[in-house]
C-alpha cells in the first residue's frame, strides 16, 4: 500500500481533471533534462532539423529527423549549459514546469 506523500499524489494523478476532463496543468508532467532541453534550445532544433528536411516547412518531413537533430544538440551542450539545464530540472520538478514553456 503507498503511504503519505506519495498517495496523495498518486490520488491527484488519477482524479484531478476539470469538467471537460483536462488534466490539470504540470501535475501528470514527468520533467526529464530532455524536457528542458527541448524548451530551451527549441528554436536551435527546429532550424536543424528543418535544414536536415531540405528546408521543407512540412513538420510530416522534419519529423525522421527530429530524434537526431536533438541527439546533436544534446551532444553539443557545453559543461555549463549542461549543469543549467540540470538544475532547470530539480527546480521544475520541485516547483512545477514555468507557465511560459506549458504555453509554448
Amino acid at each position: 500500500m503507498i503511504q503519505g506523500p506519495q498517495r496523495i499524489f498518486t490520488w491527484f494523478g488519477n482524479n484531478a481533471a476539470t469538467d471537460q476532463g483536462l488534466k490539470i496543468p504540470g501535475l501528470n508532467f514527468n520533467v526529464t533534462f530532455n524536457t528542458v532541453l527541448q524548451s530551451k534550445k527549441k528554436d536551435e532544433i527546429q532550424e536543424l532539423t528543418k535544414r536536415m528536411a531540405d528546408g521543407s516547412e512540412d513538420p510530416k518531413k522534419w519529423l525522421p529527423h527530429y530524434q537526431t537533430v536533438k541527439k546533436i544538440v544534446k551532444d553539443g551542450l557545453t559543461e555549463e549549459e549542461i549543469s543549467m539545464f540540470e538544475e532547470d530540472v530539480r527546480v521544475w520538478q520541485a516547483i512545477g514546469v514555468p507557465r511560459e514553456v506549458q504555453a509554448a
